[in-house]
């Protein structure tokens, strides 16, 4: 069920089930998780619980890079619940999956998986839902697929999806394979809460990682733009300076800048073009074609 290629460590000492339960003892069950004031006072019931709630939601939001902040978030997901496993599936405006990060599988099995999941079964219903999905075995959920072979044979299972500004971003996955190990009912508010505190210190990634970007195409432009003003006859030239600063931004193998082959030909009537400047692989290859 849990695949994808960047692996993480957790953090800090495993907590055991009977310590998870200790701050729970008087809480009670219930109906799925309704709206976040109402598991608010869920929480804040449970002064341990919430004290970690708290200790997770500060370590998600302490970096800008949006991959590192993503390995954050299932970290504290992980701290959080107690659980051995935990994975962040993430999705474009289509539904396309576009990323995996999970965290706890041994190094062994995790270099065995290879490729996205696909988005099906129990990891698509949980996209599709407004609440945790809370299960005390996985395997037993009419859409379970089982799992392929790297992976250890999960059990008790929480889902939450994350949604940012109204759209469905991923959805966070915690799991554990331990017989008789389960989540708590008060893990399902707490999941709540958390994955909205997650949206927030994402966008703010994103939204980080977006301006970072703008200002490295507009210091680009910039210096495009002196070399095209200076006149200058150096081997690197302007075309060349072009493709060597949109490879280095789109973070591409090669690029390449095409001129006409008949430079005086209007527009309208130019059918061939000339490979004029090339970096990156096979760069002196394609140069001239």
């Amino acid at each position: 069920m849990f695949s994808g290629r960047t692996i993480i460590t957790r953090q800090g000492p495993p907590v055991t089930k009977s310590e998870h339960n200790s701050s729970l003892a008087h809480s009670g069950r219930g109906a799925p998780v309704g709206g976040f004031p109402t598991n608010l006072d869920k929480l804040l019931s449970s002064r341990d619980h919430t004290e970690h709630l708290l200790r997770a939601i500060v370590q998600i939001g302490t970096d800008h890079d949006i991959r590192a902040t993503l390995n954050r978030v299932v970290a504290a997901a992980l701290e959080l619940t107690g659980c051995r496993y935990g994975a962040l599936m993430t999705c474009d405006s289509d539904g396309k999956l576009t990323s995996f990060v999970h965290a706890g599988l041994p190094t062994d099995a995790a270099a065995r998986i290879d490729g996205l999941p696909t988005g099906k079964g129990v990891l698509g219903i949980v996209l599709n839902r407004e609440s945790p999905l809370r299960l005390e075995d996985v395997r037993t959920h009419p859409a379970a697929a089982g799992f392929p072979g790297a992976y250890p044979q999960m059990r008790a299972f929480l889902g939450m999806p994350i949604t940012i500004r109204g759209n469905v971003f991923g959805g966070l996955y915690l799991a554990d394979d331990r017989s008789g190990w389960s989540f708590a009912e008060i893990d399902e508010p707490a999941i709540h809460v958390f994955a909205s505190a997650a949206a927030v210190a994402i966008d703010n990634a994103q939204l980080y990682e977006h301006s970072q970007r703008r200002a490295d195409w507009l210091k680009a432009s910039r210096e495009v733009i002196t070399e095209l003003l200076s006149g200058s006859d150096s081997r690197r030239g302007p075309l060349r300076l072009i493709a060597e600063q949109v490879q280095k931004l789109a973070d591409a193998e090669q690029a390449i800048v095409l001129t006409p082959l008949a430079a005086v030909e209007p527009p309208e009537d130019i059918d061939t073009l000339v490979v004029s400047a090339a970096v990156g692989v096979h760069a002196e290859a394609v140069f001239g074609i």
